[in-house]
């Protein structure tokens, strides 16, 4: 029993800390300080790169380039631009222009990973925004492991703003009514967006000095300091104006590799031990009817939630179904993802709560012959009428 529960604490205590990361960014003390090249890194084999790791918008089942040029959106909520950018092991090529510069940019910090977004907001949000990470089917927890984890997150709760949880609604336990109606959550964890970004700069429309994409976003640290601690007056809300430069960025999670990475303490380990062999789906959404307290604790029902914009991080060989294999397989990848070893061993029906095998579905969509139209929503959350 005791081989058991140490792990898992290993786990828990990881986890935290990729949370808080995530809930802090960089108030501005240096967390992402230059450090020697040598060091900010990660050890051990090269990792596999670009043809396995997957992005996917969503919104159009289109795959995102990384470490290349900003990749356009025109969609019901947003306009402009999304750079995904990730460390490399390796220099590119000196034909690979785009990839050099992000590999230098990547260069003298500890940041694994880092996604910049540009451009305006076609629609306001109802309340705040919400940045979330979520899975489609609920992990099973014991009730020692999940009082630990719980634990960990009420802790994050009460420390930081505009952060939101829950381990999800078993759905073989719900009515049909109310799987229907969207009367669930998912496993997620939320942050109200202005309190997590890593960066922010907000731009008027005629402004000659709009930051860059691949480059830094020039926000001071009093600034960071003020916003992620919610003083008044630090952001002035959104509107569809301004020009929005946003970057967020974490030091522990290494989508190459598929593991969390240079905790405090631990060993790597691979994300499959948290989150099954499914694949991440990353959102921005609003919530119908709950005003502004960015601390409201009321689940965010499925019923509520007005998604934006959606993306699916996976990985050919960590990760199965999900929009990731979806796109494989419509791009003649074939049936299957390949894995191996510890992924392949979470991928049992003990991991994923209510699914035979531990098979993950894709994010409810319109139907498997509903159209990929560029702005068509593949999601399709209950609307209230």
């Amino acid at each position: 029993r005791r081989r058991r529960i140490i792990p898992f604490t290993g786990v828990v205590l990881g986890i935290l800390t990729v949370l808080l990361g995530v809930a802090t960014g960089d108030r501005g003390n240096g967390t992402d300080a230059a450090v020697p090249a040598s060091a900010a890194g990660v050890s051990g084999p090269p990792r596999k790169t670009d043809e396995d790791l997957h992005f996917i918008y969503v919104n159009g089942l289109e795959r995102v380039p990384t470490n290349g040029k900003p990749f356009p959106i025109d969609d019901d909520f947003f306009q402009g631009h999304f750079l995904p950018m990730f460390r490399k092991d390796a220099e590119p090529s000196t034909d690979d222009e785009e990839g050099r510069k992000i590999y230098q940019h990547f260069q003298g910090r500890k940041r694994m990973f880092e996604f910049q977004f540009q451009g305006r907001l076609k629609q306001l949000p109802e309340g705040n925004l919400w940045l979330t990470i979520e899975i489609d089917m609920p992990v099973k927890i014991g009730r020692i492991k999940r009082a630990l984890f719980q634990g960990v997150l009420n802790f994050l709760t009460l420390t930081h703003r505009g952060i939101h949880y829950s381990f999800g609604d078993d759905l073989s336990k719900k009515s049909e009514d109310d799987v229907r109606a969207g009367n669930y959550e998912k496993l997620h964890m939320s942050f109200a967006l202005e309190c997590s970004l890593s960066r922010l700069v907000i731009s008027g429309p005629d402004d000659k000095d709009i930051p860059k994409l691949g480059g830094d976003i020039p926000e001071s640290r009093d600034s960071v300091k003020l916003r992620k601690a919610g003083v008044a007056g630090s952001f002035q809300g959104w509107n569809t104006e301004s020009i929005y430069t946003m970057s967020i960025w974490s030091e522990y999670i290494d989508f190459y590799s598929w593991n969390f990475v240079k905790l405090p303490g631990i060993r790597s380990f691979a994300m499959s031990k948290f989150f099954g062999n499914q694949p991440i789906n990353v959102m921005y959404y609003s919530l119908r009817g709950r005003g502004s307290d960015i601390n409201d604790k009321r689940p965010h029902l499925r019923k509520d939630l007005n998604v934006f914009s959606h993306y699916e991080i996976g990985h050919a060989k960590h990760t199965d179904g999900g929009h990731t294999q979806e796109f494989m397989e419509r791009r003649g990848g074939g049936v299957g993802t390949g894995m191996t070893g510890t992924d392949a061993a979470m991928s049992g029906a003990d991991d994923i709560a209510g699914r035979p095998n531990g098979t993950c579905p894709g994010v409810e969509r319109v139907g498997v012959d509903a159209p990929l139209g560029r702005k068509h929503h593949l999601f399709s959350i209950p609307r209230s009428s």
